[in-house]
């Protein structure tokens, strides 16, 4: 294969294991925590950007503002979220995860019980480490590339 086919190809398989990743997830997630909230819970404590609005989490997560908005709408109902001002522009609010919030996360992380831990036995440590660093890298120069 040549370069283009080969990039092409691993958008593929990207694509390939996001849909099913994504079918398990709505398929064993709780019915009070849709995908869209869950995901919402999991950028909030895996994310290494702080200090985010809903117009930023939008942006990153590729969906629009009034879409991310509901969804911060439902988890604050649910006391997952909170938003607080932030110190320099008190109009702005940050989406911040509550003790609730991570709480709800991880018991539906424990819910869904799909045995990553024997999926990934297929696998030796070092391959497993060297996939993770070349998909950081591809995100990240992805993201670098093309601004949304």
């Amino acid at each position: 294969m040549n370069q283009l086919e080969l990039i092409t190809a691993v958008f593929r398989e990207y694509g390939i294991v996001q849909e099913r990743v994504e079918a398990i997830f709505k398929k064993h997630l709780p019915d009070d925590l849709p995908a869209a909230q869950f995901k919402l819970l999991n950028h909030l404590i895996y994310t290494t950007n702080k200090n985010e609005t809903a117009s930023d989490i939008a942006q990153n997560s590729h969906v629009s503002l009034s879409a991310m908005s509901q969804v911060i709408k439902h988890l604050r109902l649910k006391g997952y979220v909170e938003l607080q001002p932030q110190e320099n522009d008190t109009r702005k609010k940050m989406i911040l995860i509550t003790e609730p919030g991570r709480k709800a996360h991880t018991e539906a992380l424990l819910g869904i019980d799909i045995d990553i831990e024997g999926f990934s036995k297929k696998f030796s440590l070092q391959d497993l480490e060297n996939l993770y660093k070349l998909s950081h890298r591809f995100r990240c120069e992805f993201e670098g590339h093309y601004k949304i």
